[in-house]
């Protein structure tokens, strides 16, 4: 049986691309049908080349949010160190009120050591940023979808916190968790939390042949539909393509 698939743009933006570019892409995208368009979350070049930058992804998604019409957007992914779990929340919500409802939000625990030493940014051990990943999903979940929230964890405390005005999607954006391992905490933070799993690298066969097989034993986890057909493109700075993996219809407004 023959299964539509849908594609989607992603652009590493810290390659330089300017505002200029990024609108282009974006009305190109919308233009030519593409479902989506998502952008990386770093602040350093691919490589420690130089002279180039980026801007930040979540202004710059809110930017394009005002400026297009129909095509979703989102990260893949942004590191937990890089924003507090509150802020990422408001931060989405923000660019899903100003988009009509066609934000995704793109989490991960970070890998680059070079950007975070660069710019002055803590970079725990690889443990503690999964840590900060399990407590930022709950926290950033729960603040999208509850009135009222309080939360103590190692890494985190909120106290009655409100986030309004609520996205306009309901329950929330959908959550694409980022990540190449996909062992037991893995397994477990897609379960609870997630609506998409991004990978990098390999083939649809070897994609479905590798989380696939390792997550068939996590009942949580055995609704989700693996399937390559989301996003496949070629990086601009690398040949793998990214595959992503949805357990849900495509999220839509309310």
């Amino acid at each position: 049986m023959l299964r539509a698939v849908r594609f989607c743009l992603m652009i590493e933006g810290q390659q330089g691309v300017t505002w200029k570019g990024w609108l282009a892409l974006a009305e190109a995208a919308e233009r030519l049908g593409f479902e989506g368009l998502f952008r990386s979350d770093h602040y350093f070049s691919s490589g420690g080349v130089g002279g180039r930058g980026s801007t930040d992804a979540w202004g710059l998604l809110a930017a394009l949010a005002a400026r297009t019409e129909r095509i979703r957007l989102g990260t893949l992914v942004s590191p937990v160190t890089f924003r507090l779990p509150s802020v990422l929340a408001k931060n989405a919500a923000t660019v899903d009120e100003v988009s009509g409802g066609r934000v995704e939000i793109g989490m991960g625990a970070g890998w680059w050591t070079e950007e975070h030493t660069q710019f002055g940014i803590p970079f725990p051990p690889t443990r503690e940023r999964f840590e900060m990943l399990e407590e930022q999903l709950e926290i950033v979940h729960r603040l999208l979808t509850e009135e009222r929230f309080s939360f103590e964890g190692t890494h985190y405390s909120l106290a009655d916190a409100e986030c309004f005005p609520k996205p306009v999607q309901r329950p929330r954006p959908p959550i694409v968790v980022g990540g190449k391992k996909v062992g037991t905490w893995m397994q477990r933070l897609i379960g609870a939390w997630a609506d998409e799993f991004n990978t990098v690298g390999g083939s649809p066969d070897e994609i479905h042949g590798g989380p696939r097989a390792r997550m068939s034993g996590c009942p949580s986890v055995c609704p989700v539909v693996w399937r390559s057909g989301r996003a496949a493109h070629r990086p601009r700075n690398g040949p793998s393509p990214s595959w992503r993996a949805s357990r849900r219809p495509r999220a839509r407004s309310a």
